[in-house]
């Protein structure tokens, strides 16, 4: 089926049942996840920290992880603000804040982790204006967490890593940040017209297709 084919194929569906599509596909993330893996998750609770905190922004609440290494946790840090990656559709998951944690590890940097808001219940510009409105806030926080406000990057994968490159494009928050790089994985950097097309066990088309569907539209 082609792009095209499938977003005509659900010109008749309604808002609940291709939010029924994403949250089939939640669920089975999770799931494709081995033990194995799911205890490599918790081997740095030890000498890292991650809090879960609401921060209140013109957008509304938005949730965030606040991830550092233990010992380092009362210093002025620099600051990495992670935004997962997901089709902008997947749940922000265990294997973020892990990615966080490493990352805090590895470099001795606060990282702020970023669960925004997900398609196909908050279409674009939605996750663009979550964080432009949370970047606005994050000066008076990093006063609050012990990160250095003149000294961020910005850091994203897949989707995360679009969102990373358009929210530096449109440059609608604060100028008060001292944004030093970005990092930005693997981003999709066009319009989504393709699918994969090998087979892969891992990846569900579908999700692509909730994204081209619910998120934007087929211009």
């Amino acid at each position: 089926m082609t792009r095209k084919e499938f977003i005509e194929s659900c010109a008749g569906l309604s808002g609940e049942e291709l939010n029924s599509i994403a949250r089939e596909l939640r669920s089975r993330s999770g799931s494709r996840i081995p033990p194995e893996t799911q205890k490599l998750f918790r081997s740095l609770d030890d000498v890292t920290f991650a809090s879960e905190e609401y921060v209140e922004t013109g957008f509304g609440k938005t949730r965030v992880f606040v991830v550092g290494e233990t010992e380092h946790a009362a210093q002025s840090l620099p600051v990495i603000v992670n935004v997962h990656g997901g089709g902008w559709t997947l749940e922000h998951t265990e294997r973020d804040i892990f990615f966080s944690r490493r990352m805090a590890h590895r470099t001795n940097c606060l990282v702020v982790d970023v669960d925004y808001v997900l398609a196909p219940e908050y279409p674009y510009p939605a996750a663009l204006e979550e964080i432009e409105a949370f970047l606005d806030r994050l000066p008076e926080l990093l006063e609050q967490w012990g990160g250095n406000r003149d000294n961020i990057v910005l850091c994203g994968q897949s989707a995360g890593g679009n969102l990373v490159g358009a929210v530096m494009q449109r440059k609608r928050f604060t100028a008060h940040l001292g944004i030093k790089a970005q990092i930005l994985c693997y981003l999709p950097t066009k319009a989504i017209h393709i699918i994969i097309s090998y087979p892969c066990a891992r990846y569900d088309s579908r999700c692509a297709w909730v994204y081209a569907v619910c998120y934007m539209d087929d211009k």
